[in-house]
């Protein structure tokens, strides 16, 4: 899985790849649509696109890092105990829908601390070493750190924009929220 991730990165971190596309962009021959799709092969590859060494080799190590913890993830022992000390084995997907549905509260309990084993597990498998690598690559690229990164990666401003934005968007909308919240329970009390 590293292998084929690595290379999957070189093809898009390729820097002729993103030349090709702006020569494309700026021939007259090339129609408005052709022009809309080389757009997003640019945005797409300057996602990718890394130029300086140091951050490429970075990046290296955080692929190799996700394929081991991935592997590990794949191999989970996931399920849930039963009162009696039964496992049961399932998936995550599993184990969310038997805590939404199940009318027994100790498999609901059961089925939370089986879904709640990922964290530790993940943790111990090396998550905190990729987070920061990932937060290594992103200061080596001159962001704030990784999120911010991908935020302006895919975006086109940062987080500090983004986190104004719903700051915003949240003073506009709580009032009206709370004011429902309390209409609600105003209604069901009667």
């Amino acid at each position: 899985l590293a292998k084929t991730k690595n290379e999957l990165d070189e093809f898009l971190n390729a820097p002729a790849t993103l030349e090709e596309a702006r020569a494309l962009m700026a021939d007259p021959a090339t129609s408005d649509e052709q022009k809309k799709i080389l757009k997003c092969v640019e945005r797409t590859l300057m996602c990718y696109i890394i130029e300086d060494e140091g951050a490429m080799n970075i990046k290296k190590q955080i692929t190799t890092l996700e394929a081991s913890l991935a592997a590990a993830r794949n191999v989970m022992k996931l399920g849930y105990t039963a009162a009696d000390g039964t496992f049961t084995p399932g998936s995550s997907v599993v184990l969310r829908n038997l805590m939404r549905t199940s009318d027994e509260e100790s498999v609901r309990k059961a089925a939370y601390e089986g879904l709640r084993s990922i964290g530790p597990f993940v943790l111990e498998n090396g998550f905190l070493d990729i987070i920061k690598q990932r937060n290594a690559l992103a200061k080596q690229l001159g962001f704030v750190d990784y999120y911010d990164m991908k935020v302006t990666q895919a975006e086109g401003f940062d987080k500090k924009t983004l986190f104004g934005m719903l700051e915003d968007l949240e003073k506009q909308t709580k009032p009206i929220a709370l004011d429902a919240r309390k209409r609600l329970l105003e209604e069901k009390k009667e």
